[in-house]
């Protein structure tokens, strides 16, 4: 799932000085190119107010708009919170260990 928000936050975030050495800015356009074309675009609705960070706000937002099963993420402000309104959330790793549990 994708919001223009949430989307608005990944370009900004790709584009810190730190990720510099991972990506460039033609990789940064090819992710961001084919994300848009393959996501599930949702106009969040909901309105969350709960987090310290309203850049976070925005996930969850997002997600329950959007009625999302899991988030997954490398934020511990949202790890923190391990699910909310019924919607799990994992790191990478807790998600890839549940995807091979299911297999």
């Amino acid at each position: 799932m994708l919001s223009f928000a949430v989307l608005a936050e990944l370009y900004d975030v790709l584009n810190r000085r730190q990720f510099r050495r991972y990506v460039d800015e033609e990789d940064i356009r090819g992710f961001l190119d084919a994300l848009t074309r393959e996501a599930q675009w949702v106009e969040p609705t909901a309105a969350i107010k709960v987090c310290w960070d309203p850049d976070d706000d925005k996930i969850l937002d997002l997600a329950v708009s959007g009625a999302a099963s899991f988030v997954v993420t490398g934020d511990s402000d949202l790890l923190a919170l391990h699910a909310y309104q019924g919607i799990d959330i994992l790191s990478p790793a807790q998600c890839l260990e549940l995807q091979l549990l299911q297999t």
